[in-house]
């Protein structure tokens, strides 16, 4: 009975090493014999029984470099009195090789000397094939995520992605650093409360919801952010939902660009466009305005001539011939705007022109004002309109002085600069090259981040009502970009205001001297002169003033009515005065067909405003004889004189 059972218990845990591949063995120190399970036969792929189990065996079936291990693992089992393990190349008799991995166990006597070594034998080449696998996957798996990584930390779109309660799971570099880290690592598990822009956190978060709940993309939307520290910028983000290979929604995946800059290009874009078209606004008001001023002031100066000095009436067309002049100058100053004023531009020493404005400035800040002036030796020379030169510092210090009711300094700064491809990329207007840098800076109260946008717009004006026409900073920009310049403010409440305007260099060496203006009477004469103007009410003054001083006028309303009434004459024609835009063709155009009849005659344009059919960015051609409108019919008189009497 004990036999039988004993027979059962083998024949069971036979099973059980064939089921589980597991193999037993033994060896006995006393008889140096060893014993192999059925199973560990067929491990080494051989019929149980059908060698003797002996260390000549083993290494038999061992590959040669690792007989050493295997006898390591015995000697350590028998003397540490532990248990070891070692992975050891079997080589089969079907010339494959496997991985077999055997452990030991030491059995000691009462007296703790090592009887008997045991332990399993288990076939484990599938299982570290399969570990292999694993490995390499996990590997090209890491080298995927790296790359993956590399390719979002190298793009300046932010990448972001959420679980369903709104943690973020990762995000690229860029990323991190916005959120106010140094690495994604440091922001897995946090949510938007714990960013820099927890002022946003609400916001974003709910958008996040809005996309989850609903499972639709919320793509290319505005928002701001703020920075750590503490400046806000805008993005353009797109969310889309997270889904499982089944559909299902496990999170958020965000992306954002910072779109800051292209924004304050595209603002500063709009404004120049806006500026560009209100001054195309007010040089044709101007050129409506200045036709009637001309009349106005064409009128008193008949009217005057006819009255006797110190009488009630030409004491009142004098304070309406004052008025007419004072909307003259604000037309000007319009026309200045738009760069529609006739210019003059020579190389001037802007340090020579500052000195000489200084006596100028000083009577007009008063005394409760310091003017500094700080100039660099040798300056530059730049090409400017020296009256224009001289406009621009007038306006400013007006402007700086009415920003200090009480009292402070206005400094006045040149500086050679080289504006390079840098600043170009943020002031895409300005082309590089060599400026000289004029700032102007005031000790006042500063000027209002909502108003600094409109500053430059024609009558916009911080001051109360009445106390200004909002047409001197209008009047500086149109300058400084007639001249080729760029005006730039800087300003914050508080900390005072300073122009910067970069006016090109001169290619010139010398400044040009300036001729002091010459007076001239209007001269009678008896030529023929031939006015084309389509206003009539001009049209008639002129002719009226023109014949009194003698000459003979024929006048036309156009120039295809002008052109004939020209090719009737059979005497000689001295001179064509005519508008520069007229309704059926330009004056140029006139003026050519003209002389191509009489090559003699002289030409005058009129005009309300400067055109680029006779000048280019209001810069006269020397040999172009050009009045510009409103004008007095004494200074119509002297023009046509001269004009004249020069030769051609």
């Amino acid at each position: 009975m004990p036999q039988r059972k004993q027979e059962r218990f083998e024949r069971r845990l036979s099973q059980i090493q064939r089921l589980a591949q597991i193999g037993f063995w033994e060896f006995d120190f006393a008889s140096n014999t060893a014993w192999w399970s059925d199973e560990l036969y067929r491990i080494f792929d051989l019929e149980p029984g059908s060698v003797t189990p002996t260390h000549r065996t083993l290494a038999s079936l061992l590959h040669p470099d690792d007989l050493t291990v295997v006898d390591a693992l015995i000697a350590r089992a028998r003397d540490a009195k532990s248990t070891d393990a070692v992975v050891h190349r079997t080589v089969l008799s079907k010339d494959s090789e496997r991985r077999i991995e055997l452990r030991a166990e030491v059995e000691h006597d009462a007296e703790g000397r090592p009887v008997r070594l045991f332990g399993i034998g288990v076939d484990v080449t599938d299982k570290l094939v399969a570990e292999d696998v694993i490995r390499d996957s996990e590997a090209r798996l890491s080298d995927a995520n790296r790359m993956l990584q590399a390719v979002l930390d190298a793009t300046p779109v932010r990448f972001f992605w959420k679980d369903l309660d709104l943690r973020y799971l990762g995000c690229n570099t860029n990323f991190a650093k916005d959120a106010g880290f140094d690495s994604p690592s440091q922001l897995l598990g946090k949510d938007d409360f714990a960013m820099g822009w927890k002022d946003q956190a609400k916001i974003y978060r709910a958008d996040d919801r809005v996309v989850i709940e609903s499972g639709q993309s919320k793509l290319n939307y505005e928002e701001p952010q703020t920075t750590p520290d503490g400046e806000t910028i805008w993005l353009r983000t797109s969310k889309t939902p997270l889904r499982t290979a089944s559909g299902e929604i496990f999170g958020v995946l965000g992306t954002y660009e910072d779109i800051t800059e292209s924004k304050r290009l595209a603002e500063e874009s709009l404004h120049r466009e806006k500026l560009e078209a209100i001054g195309r606004l007010a040089g044709g008001v101007a050129h409506d305005f200045n036709n009637l001023l001309t009349v106005i002031l064409g009128n008193i100066d008949i009217a005057q001539a006819n009255l006797k000095s110190d009488t009630p009436l030409d004491e009142q067309l004098a304070t309406i011939g004052a008025s007419a002049k004072r909307a003259a100058n604000l037309t000007a100053q319009l026309l200045a705007f738009a760069r529609k004023q006739i210019i003059e531009p020579r190389p001037v020493d802007p340090n020579e022109k500052i000195d000489a404005v200084r006596q100028l400035l000083q009577p007009l800040l008063g005394e409760q004002i310091a003017l500094e002036i700080s100039t660099v030796d040798p300056s530059w020379l730049i090409q400017i309109d020296p009256g224009q030169f001289e406009q621009l510092l007038i306006n400013l210090a007006v402007n700086a002085r009415d920003a200090m009711p009480n009292g402070g300094t206005l400094s006045i700064a040149t500086e050679n600069v080289i504006l390079g491809d840098d600043y170009q990329a943020e002031h895409p207007e300005v082309t590089p090259g060599p400026y000289v840098l004029v700032s102007v800076h005031d000790t006042g109260a500063g000027v209002e981040p909502s108003a600094q946008e409109h500053l430059f717009e024609p009558f916009f004006t911080t001051k109360a009502s009445g106390e200004g026409t909002g047409l001197g900073l209008a009047t500086c920009h149109g300058i400084v970009k007639q001249n080729g310049g760029h005006i730039e403010l800087v300003s914050r409440p508080g900390q005072g205001t300073t122009f910067e305007i970069y006016l090109p260099r001169a290619e010139a060496k010398h400044a040009a001297a300036e001729t002091p203006p010459q007076s001239e009477s209007s001269r009678r004469g008896n030529e023929t002169i031939l006015l084309i103007e389509d206003e009539e009410p001009v049209r008639r003054l002129c002719t009226h003033a023109l014949e009194k001083l003698g000459y003979t006028v024929i006048s036309a309303k156009g120039g295809g009515e002008g052109l004939e009434l020209a090719s009737r004459i059979e005497g000689s024609l001295d001179a064509l005065i005519t508008d520069v835009v007229l309704p059926d063709m330009r004056g140029p155009e006139v003026a050519e067909r003209l002389r191509n009849a009489r090559p003699d005659v002289a030409v005058l344009f009129i005009s309300g405003y400067t055109h680029d059919a006779i000048a280019r960015d209001g810069v006269l051609e020397r040999s172009v004889n050009f009045l510009q409108k409103p004008f007095t019919m004494t200074k119509l008189g002297k023009k046509v004189r001269r004009m004249l009497d020069s030769p051609r």
